[in-house]
């Protein structure tokens, strides 16, 4: 079997190596081929037949039986276009290993919150004495450890890109947790967005269960069938307590667990002992009263409203970075009489000035190191300093995880 795949990263390599240990003769393509022949990696890929192709090459699918593309990489990509116009099979990662997965799934995606919600459930899971692996978008590819799965129920975490091509019936529970917007410099609109979370309902083995939100059956039921029998709320109509996301989330966790045969008491009891996952609404420490807390993932503009929200006392927000095409007068509302200023970091720091400057107080750095040390200076006794950017972190950083521990080191090094 003759395969390209499209995309490098750490699925596309997954992808590649999969289809290696099957004796497929395997290519891929990359913006940063010239560079990635000295990944340590992609090295140990090359001597195992890897074929490595510059994106500036000219590549017919013909060549292929099968494309397989990593999530990073839109379905719009002119070879992915010609690829579908010759009738040529393109998937995804997670669907190239769903097709040797004979595992139990449980799935989980929504604009927020879903990395909390498949760690938390494999960590109950475990708990309980039902061996579970947590794979999928953010951590480790399912493609990476398929093979070395052994009767352990996957948790997978799965991305809106991911179910773009997945199409593999084997879901045993899934939950769509939120559709707030994201994204939106990829989908033409919310309805598009929103379209590439509800696959998974398409994605369920026959008769099993999918928990959605109150929100996302409110602003996208009409995109769900009347028919479909086999949708849940996470949290029901006549549930009169008080909740916010963290109880949402737990919540969504505890359905899906009990779908795996866990009773209630015993998820109580197990996620107990749960912590949840950095750069979440995580305290970094308390200086001169002023409290810092990194949100680096808030990458969207409804995760800066919830991180803004749970704050006790006057926040000064640090947003900005590579725009997702959401704007941000959204945030209008909900930041007045919270927030007393924003530093604006990134690419979007003009727009953010823009769009927000008549009713806040902005104030553009070049870097983050110098955003804190602004923010800093604006706090008093008892207000927050939140790094909670609202967009993606690629222009400054590699990833949330890089910008929300240099935020850290930042608060650390302050006097």
């Amino acid at each position: 079997m003759n395969v390209l795949v499209i995309g490098l990263g750490i699925s596309g390599r997954s992808a590649a190596t999969f289809l290696l240990n099957r004796g497929a003769r395997v290519s891929a393509i990359d913006s940063r081929a010239d560079t990635l022949k000295s990944d340590p990696i992609v090295a140990q890929l090359l001597d195992r037949g890897l074929s490595l192709i510059s994106e500036t090459s000219p590549v017919s699918p013909d060549r292929f039986d099968q494309i397989v593309l990593s999530p990073g990489v839109p379905p719009s990509h002119p070879l992915i276009r010609e690829a579908n116009r010759r009738g040529v099979e393109v998937i995804g990662e997670v669907e190239l290993a769903c097709r040797s997965l004979t595992q139990s799934v449980i799935a989980v995606t929504g604009t927020n919150g879903k990395t909390t919600v498949t760690q938390l459930i494999g960590h109950v899971l475990n708990a309980c004495g039902k061996p579970a692996k947590v794979l999928g978008n953010g951590g480790v590819p399912l493609a990476a450890e398929v093979d070395e799965l052994q009767g352990e129920i996957v948790v997978c975490e799965l991305s809106s890109y991911q179910l773009e091509t997945l199409s593999s019936r084997v879901i045993d529970a899934g939950a769509v947790l939120n559709i707030t917007p994201d994204h939106l410099d990829r989908y033409s609109d919310m309805d598009a967005y929103a379209k590439a979370k509800l696959r998974m309902i398409d994605c369920l083995k026959p008769g099993k269960k999918l928990f959605v939100s109150k929100q996302v059956i409110n602003d996208f039921g009409h995109l769900i069938s009347n028919s479909n029998k086999n949708i849940e709320l996470i949290i029901e109509d006549d549930y009169n307590g008080y909740f916010n996301h963290d109880d949402e989330n737990r919540f969504a966790a505890k359905k899906l667990c009990s779908e795996a045969g866990v009773l209630s008491e015993e998820f109580d009891r197990a996620a107990q002992g749960f912590i949840k996952p950095p750069h979440r609404i995580e305290f970094v420490r308390k200086r001169k009263g002023v409290s810092y807390f990194n949100d680096s993932k808030g990458t969207n503009l409804d995760a800066v409203k919830r991180a803004v929200e749970k704050m006790e006392g006057g926040v000064v927000l640090i947003a900005g970075g590579k725009e997702k095409g959401t704007g941000f007068t959204q945030w209008i509302g909900p930041f007045k009489g919270k927030v007393k200023a924003i530093v604006a970091i990134g690419e979007a720091r003009g727009s953010l000035v823009r769009e927000l400057g008549d009713e806040f107080k902005v104030i553009e750095e070049k870097d983050l190191r110098s955003a804190v040390r602004t923010a800093s200076s604006i706090a008093n006794d008892g207000d927050n300093v939140l790094l909670s950017p609202g967009c993606a972190s690629f222009d400054m950083f590699k990833n949330f995880e890089e910008r929300g521990n240099h935020f850290k080191e930042c608060v650390t090094l302050l006097d």
